[in-house]
């Protein structure tokens, strides 16, 4: 059902166009929104298991074939050699593998849970090449295809100032729809929703089937595998601090993303907000929160602060409790022999010492492509790509999406890497939503936002 879904919201965004580019940019816009927000199930399985953004990125290559605008589309030869280095070192990486003169380590497969090793239901093996390293090949293969046919909406600061102006409202929906499950999950029914999510979507191979009690409240799912996914959420972050000026509707908002993130149930959540705090000050030159506000929205942020101070009054055991998860949790990334309290930061400091103890046995190639993984994007491109991979990707990346990184940039891109050694799963490495960081990181569209009539986004 959730396929029929799909096709049925991609079939109205491509007739709403205007023209062949505009119907491209929202299906393009769509597999970007449909690879953050939806992970809950799969469309369907051929060989490999597609994703509902693998679906869509398959229609959007498709109808560019269809109109025949890929066989027009000009690549820049450092692009296509680019390309072709990153891919080369993922088959040297293979070969490798397949070959077998290495003495690898034992890892943590792609299909088995970490956390079943750690609780010792299940167990590691020796590294061998087979279904998962095809099947990861192929969607990189694709969201490669993907990311040749949407050059030309990095290229124009156009798009790329519509793009970002499109995903800041996709953004403060999602925070809405959080807040409303909060309030059903915890005064209505904790199942009507995430029922009606899998009744349409299916739910995904490690994901719940319910709504877990969290911290003393009922933790939120909307179209995710699990609450922790809410750490795409810094997406929406990276975009607010791309702004150079911050009017009185983004504080708002960023306040009404905050609260999202606090009823979330997810520790990851709580990750999040003090990124959301400089977002919010942050303006490239000064504090936005020094803008002239007027009287009425300084009593509706008033309100919220008192609001938000006797929430935090009245939960403080709660929440002390919640954040000294959270600081368990950095300090198992940061350091693997602290003891880690909490069984979550726990798991994480054990799979990422397996993928890191990889990394460090084939720093140049790693383990290959789809044979293990780890708790963030960082180890787990290092453990499986290499310091090669890893690096002729983000040359490939860099060039295809014509970036060019300003000081505010460079901020958001240091950052993105703290969360991505941390929080963010490895597999958004090739997904759309990674996208979302080059329209954050580029400086272009700044000044045709002014010409539009924006704020300087």
């Amino acid at each position: 059902m959730g396929t029929i879904v799909i096709l049925l919201i991609a079939a109205s965004c491509y007739l709403h166009g205007k023209n062949y580019q505009e119907k491209k940019w929202n299906i393009f816009m769509l597999t970007i929104a449909v690879s953050t927000f939806i992970n809950v199930g799969t469309a369907f399985s051929a060989y490999i298991i597609f994703t509902y953004s693998m679906e869509l990125q398959i229609i959007y290559v498709c109808i560019d074939l269809l109109h025949g605008k890929m066989k027009r589309l000009k690549l820049n030869r450092k692009v296509f050699y680019s390309f072709l280095v990153f891919i080369g070192s993922i088959v040297v990486g293979f070969s490798m593998l397949i070959i077998g003169t290495h003495k690898y380590l034992d890892i943590i497969p792609f299909s088995t849970s970490i956390d079943e090793v750690f609780m010792g239901t299940s167990t590691g093996s020796k590294p061998i090449f087979g279904y998962p390293n095809i099947s990861a090949f192929i969607i990189l293969i694709l969201f490669c295809i993907f990311v040749f046919s949407s050059r030309e909406f990095f290229a124009d600061a156009k798009w790329i100032y519509k793009t970002r102006r499109y995903f800041i409202s996709i953004f403060r929906a999602y925070f809405v729809c959080v807040i409303i499950e909060f309030i059903f999950n915890n005064f209505i029914s904790s199942d009507l929703i995430r029922n009606i999510v899998m009744m349409i979507f299916g739910q995904s191979e490690r994901g719940y089937a319910y709504s877990q009690q969290r911290n003393g409240f009922y933790s939120v799912n909307s179209l995710f595998s699990e609450p922790s996914y809410i750490i795409v959420t810094i997406f929406y972050y990276m975009l607010i601090l791309r702004k150079q000026q911050k009017s009185n509707q983004d504080i708002i908002w960023n306040l009404i993303g905050i609260v999202a993130l606090l009823v979330s149930g997810a520790s990851t959540g709580f990750l999040v907000i003090p990124f959301a705090v400089l977002a919010t000050m942050w303006s490239g030159r000064k504090p936005a929160i020094r803008n002239k506000i007027n009287t009425k929205k300084w009593i509706f942020l008033l309100i919220i602060g008192i609001a938000t101070t006797l929430i935090i009054y009245n939960q403080r055991d709660l929440l002390l409790s919640i954040f000294d998860s959270v600081v368990q949790k950095i300090q198992a990334y940061i350091n693997p022999d602290i003891t880690n309290d909490y069984i979550s930061g726990s798991i994480r400091q054990f799979g990422n010492s397996i993928i890191y103890a990889a990394f460090k046995d084939m720093p140049l190639f790693g383990y290959g492509l789809g044979t293990t993984r780890g708790y963030g994007i960082i180890p787990g491109a290092l453990g499986t790509l290499g310091i090669i991979g890893c690096g002729t990707y983000c040359i490939f990346i860099y060039r295809a999406c014509s970036l060019k990184i300003d000081f505010t940039g460079w901020i958001i891109l240091a950052i993105f890497v703290m969360y991505a050694t941390s929080a963010l799963s490895v597999w958004y490495l090739y997904e759309p939503a990674i996208l979302l960081l080059c329209f954050s990181v580029t400086c272009k569209g700044n000044k045709e936002a002014v010409n539009i009539g924006g704020n300087g986004l």
